[in-house]
């Protein structure tokens, strides 16, 4: 009897375990569930909370915008839609002169705005280069074959496939980088030419400023000087302005004259012959804002200038004609959605506008909305773009193209072989050549908050559209010598990338069958080398699951690698090649068998970075040495699981292509050293 009941508690005991079980596993399930439901709305409610935030900011600065149009838009209103959207509206009864011949209309009188989208854009504005550079060509992949003949009048061809025929129009007013920086002047005056002109005397107050940008062929003499001042700095000119730069630019050899749209021959033979520094200009396209080159200097002055200040644009009512100071009036376009423009940007604290109804009262700027303000309503703008965007947009989020420059090194300044003595013996490339400690400080600090990194735009007015270039680290390469495999730095770049990489696919070899020259795909061919031995070799590479060969031929079929041996089975074909190796030699070959020189080093301290005292501050202040100070855990698993495996030991290969001529590097405990 005892036996049974003893029998039945241990049967009971026994289905009770895996119910006690079950029923822990299933409040440890729920309780987890539990949580991620909390987790996601707890982060959700988060996010709810930091758009409302956001919006209530908006929604305070469009009250505050409103009101800076009402007090200085001389009878424009601001109408909110939104905490982003707002129309800005003309009285009833203003007299819309300028007809759209394409749209067979008159000019409206309200103007939609995204003010969100606007502050984005031109603070980035703040920011970014507007000069064409030999960086920014370097950077996008159809920067010499397409962009390139964009902005070459009458070169006959829609292609440079040949790099060396742009070259030959472009090197006379292209820089290597950028010859001027955002935040380079306190204070800019930009000065349009307007008839308003000559009913104030601006003269002094512009020539008061860092920097004066002027517009295509309006003179500066004596005669002016008490209208638009003498001071002339950068002058940015049309195509056909271009033409007459010489009578333009007389008196004044250091003014900078920047090409809004093209270059050519013509203009590259005046170049060649003045003193003054040249360059093209690389900007957006507004299509809803205000027209005219001097938007377009409005642009250049932005990416230069803390404050810019705006003469002798046709801001005032009562527009007829499109007047000019030292001319007779001449067709116009769009004064009325100029005006509206240039008064949005005025009350985002974007410009500073200056006209005869304006001069009359006390021009002071307490209701445009504060730097603070301003800055808090771009984060907030900033902060509902995250969060209606998949992708993360952070300092450098709207970078859509890469490119890297080598730190320190001006690269080529603009110029030709066959300049006048005139321009060979000025100072036309003083501002490429510009030491980076003669910048202003504000400058310098713009520069080291950006990380070194350079930003262009690339195409229209998006904000996600640029092209980003950043200062290169450089390294000597440490590798094999291949007497029997392929030849060129493409050998050697395969070497590099198989160090690094868990996978190397190979674009841009010469391996299909054919090969008559050694041609390049962005300049005219030359002399080649063992063209057969290295399309065997790669071929015998990709066999062994080496690298992936991608060409012509092949990407007419469907690329996949089944007949490629799997990584398994080449794991066996190694080990046992390492088998047969260690059989016929005397001595052991284990996991570092072929270390013929060993030597340690002390963990955890990574010794000096690379670099020299006399490095130029470009270079010093830049990022170039990020790799070096890595920390270990930002590596890949993957990376950090192989350092473990190999036991802390880096592996150099000596000399020649020899399995057993390895400098191997131990990183030692202090004690063992």
């Amino acid at each position: 009897m005892r036996q049974q009941k003893k029998q039945l508690l241990s049967s009971l005991n026994s289905n009770r375990r895996p119910t006690i079980l079950y029923l822990v596993f299933a409040v440890s399930f729920f309780s987890l569930f539990l949580f991620a439901i909390q987790s996601s709305f707890f982060s959700g409610s988060f996010n709810s909370n930091r758009n409302a935030e956001s919006i209530s900011i908006l929604s305070h600065f469009q009250s505050t915008v409103q009101q800076c149009v009402a007090n200085r838009g001389l009878g424009l209103t601001a109408h909110i839609i939104d905490h982003c959207k707002l129309i800005l509206k003309y009285p009833e009864g203003t007299n819309s002169t300028w007809y759209n011949a394409q749209f067979k209309k008159f000019e409206p009188l309200e103007y939609n705005y995204d003010m969100c989208e606007t502050i984005l854009l031109w603070e980035q504005y703040r920011n970014m280069t507007t000069v064409l550079t030999r960086e920014y060509l370097d950077a996008r992949t159809d920067g010499w074959v397409d962009y390139a003949p964009q902005r070459i009048a009458q070169l006959g061809t829609k292609k440079c496939y040949n790099k060396t025929l742009c070259e030959e129009h472009l090197n006379i007013l292209l820089p290597a980088k950028p010859p001027f920086r955002p935040r380079q002047f306190r204070t800019c005056a930009v000065v349009g030419n307007s008839g308003d002109l000559l009913k104030t005397e601006f003269g002094k107050e512009i020539d008061s400023h860092d920097a004066v940008f002027r517009d295509n062929e309006a003179p500066v003499n004596e005669k002016y000087v008490k209208y638009v001042g003498l001071k002339r700095d950068f002058r940015l000119v049309v195509r056909g302005a271009a033409r007459n730069m010489v009578p333009i630019l007389n008196g004044s050899d250091n003014e900078v004259l920047i090409i809004k749209s093209v270059t050519h021959r013509e203009i590259n033979a005046v170049i060649k012959t003045i003193p003054n520094p040249v360059y093209l200009f690389q900007g957006i396209v507004l299509r809803r804002g205000a027209k005219g080159t001097g938007m377009k200097s409005i642009e250049l002055a932005l990416s230069m200038c803390d404050i810019v200040d705006m003469y002798g644009f046709t801001v005032d009512p009562g527009y007829t004609e499109w007047t000019r100071y030292f001319s007779a009036p001449r067709k116009g376009h769009n004064p009325l959605q100029g005006r509206a423009y240039y008064q949005l940007l005025e009350c985002l604290g974007v410009i500073r506008i200056h006209s005869p109804m304006r001069s009359a009262r006390k021009q002071d700027w307490s209701d445009v909305p504060s730097r603070e303000m301003i800055s808090q309503a771009h984060a907030a703008a900033l902060r509902l773009k995250k969060s209606q965007s998949a992708s993360d947009i952070g300092q450098f989020g709207n970078c859509k193209v890469w490119g890297n420059v080598e730190p320190g090194k001006s690269g080529p300044v603009s110029g030709s072989s066959d300049m006048s003595d005139i321009r060979k013996l000025s100072n036309y490339s003083k501002w490429e050549v510009m030491p980076f400690n003669s910048l202003r400080k504000e400058a310098q600090d713009h520069y080291m908050q950006m990380q070194g990194v350079t930003l262009y735009k690339m195409d229209g007015n998006k904000l996600d559209d640029l092209v980003c270039t950043i200062p290169n680290p450089v390294y000597l390469f440490q590798g094999i010598v291949l007497r029997r495999g392929a030849k060129g730095t493409g050998m050697k770049s395969i070497e590099l990338a198989l160090s690094m990489c868990d996978i190397v696919d190979m674009y841009g070899f010469t391996v299909d069958p054919g090969y008559t020259e050694w041609t390049r795909y962005f300049s005219a061919p030359r002399k080649g080398h063992n063209p057969l031995q290295g399309r065997a070799y790669y071929q015998l590479l990709e066999c062994l699951g080496v690298i992936r060969i991608h060409s012509p031929m092949r990407s007419a079929r469907k690329q996949d690698w089944s007949d490629v041996p799997s990584r398994e089975m080449i794991s066996q074909a190694h080990a046992a090649a390492l088998r047969l190796k260690k059989s016929q030699s005397a001595s052991d070959i284990g996991q570092f068998g072929n270390c013929k020189v060993w030597g340690n080093v002390e963990p955890g301290k990574s010794g000096p970075v690379s670099g020299s005292s006399d490095m130029s501050d470009i270079r010093k202040l830049s990022n170039y040495s990020k790799w070096e100070v890595m920390p270990f855990n930002s590596l890949r698993k993957e990376a950090q699981d192989h350092y473990m495996q190999m036991q802390g030991v880096t592996l150099y290969k000596m000399d020649g292509n020899k399995l057993d001529d390895l400098v191997c590097v131990r990183h030692s405990l202090k004690s063992e050293v």
